[in-house]
């Protein structure tokens, strides 16, 4: 059975073991592809008199658009974006720019920036500033659209290499009769902070430069919002066994149970057990060197005889499971089967194992930007093998 199962698997799998068992998200966007498909809006945008001029990305709320030549000052401040961050990716913007991106209500059409729903505060590392166009002075203004299905109070904090302007819109009318229900203006490197409870429906977060001229078309910033996230939490089960693992953070290094991805490879024992084993275990994403990575965690189950084995797991987070075989080390994994579970929600594997070492492979789906204290639950049926039974080499080996 194991010869051609297995060998199916790892012919059918391979790639997906490659990526999926990768901490590193370099490989893939680490948004998971929240945010990168733009939402398009068709009609007229025509806002209230008074709403056109604080947003405007070329009038001034002081008057009529100059035309004095940009002034690309210094930013005082350099602002530091973490790599599991999300990246707004519209860059700097050079003159005569027509803002197709997330230029909101002035866009036409209508185009947004569509953000979803995170497992903790969600980071946005954006750029703005200021450009000229038509030989008048402009601001790059971003709009982020967030999708309510319950009433949730929202804070929205922004710290700007440049002077900026900070807003939550009710955009539940359109852009006809959107309204500002929270604001906030600061200064260069001075942190902004808004707090408003939204109602079910479209919500937009507006940033932008609060003057006309003077900073440049790339000066960065960055957005935080809290509150706009999944409700979901786990409670360890009374008895369960803790994987112990510390937390992860800037630049960890994992020499606990992160099995092949480890140096030198390193996976957690599970003895066997009468009853079900249900194992506690905590996971996330944290910045690596330069690069995202997730804490991905490897236990090792030992069968000295044939089994039917049946792995579920549930997180606070979107989690993948997959068991492994891997005989005799690492240069020989092979995929017995996959799965993803969504946020809160059980999935299992059930595979019938022939005698040999196999991995239980739990961390995170590629979608970042959470911290590395989210839990998750896992627990393993049918690996009942009597301990009595085993050789003395092989319970020495469960606990190497």
């Amino acid at each position: 059975m194991r010869a051609s199962a297995l060998l199916c698997a790892l012919l059918v799998a391979v790639l997906a073991v490659e990526a999926q068992a990768d901490p590193s998200t370099s490989a893939v966007s680490p948004g998971g592809g929240s945010g990168r498909e733009p939402v398009l809006r068709t009609g007229d945008c025509s806002l209230t008199a008074a709403v056109r001029a604080s947003l405007d990305p070329r009038t001034s709320i002081r008057g009529e658009p100059g035309a004095e030549p940009v002034i690309h000052r210094d930013p005082p401040c350099d602002l530091y974006c973490e790599d599991c961050w999300l990246t707004e990716g519209e860059g700097a913007v050079p003159d005569d720019y027509v803002d197709a991106f997330n230029g909101g209500c002035y866009s036409s059409p209508e185009v947004f920036w569509s953000v979803d729903p995170s497992y903790g505060p969600v980071s946005i590392c954006g750029q703005g500033g200021n450009y000229m166009y038509g030989g008048l002075n402009y601001r790059d203004t971003d709009w982020y659209e967030l999708t309510f299905t319950e009433s949730r109070e929202i804070t929205v904090t922004c710290t700007a290499e440049f002077p900026h302007d900070l807003y939550v819109f009710n955009g539940n009318f359109g852009c006809f009769d959107a309204t500002i229900v929270a604001s906030d203006s600061q200064a260069e490197c001075v942190e902004s902070s808004v707090t408003y409870t939204c109602t079910p429906g479209t919500w937009w977060i507006w940033v932008g430069a609060s003057e006309f001229s003077g900073w440049p078309n790339d000066a960065d910033y960055i957005l935080t919002i809290y509150g706009y996230d999944y409700e979901c939490d786990l409670e360890c089960p009374g008895g369960a066994l803790i994987e112990g693992e510390p937390e992860c953070g800037l630049d960890y290094i994992d020499t606990y149970n992160g099995g092949c991805n480890s140096t030198p490879e390193v996976f957690q024992p599970l003895a066997p057990s009468a009853s079900t084993i249900v194992q506690c275990g905590m996971s996330g994403y944290f910045d690596g060197y330069g690069t995202c990575y997730r804490d991905t965690d490897w236990y090792e189950i030992v069968l000295d005889e044939a089994r039917e084995i049946d792995v579920c797991v549930s997180g606070e987070f979107p989690v993948s499971l997959m068991l492994l075989y891997g005989d005799p080390d690492c240069s020989n994994q092979a995929v017995v089967d996959y799965t993803t579970a969504e946020v809160c929600t059980e999935e299992c594997i059930t595979a019938v194992l022939d005698p040999g070492v196999y991995w239980v492979f739990v961390a995170p789906d590629f979608i970042a930007n959470f911290p590395c204290s989210k839990r998750y639950v896992l627990t393993i049926d049918g690996y009942t093998t009597p301990v009595e039974n085993r050789s003395w080499g092989l319970i020495k080996s469960l606990y190497r």
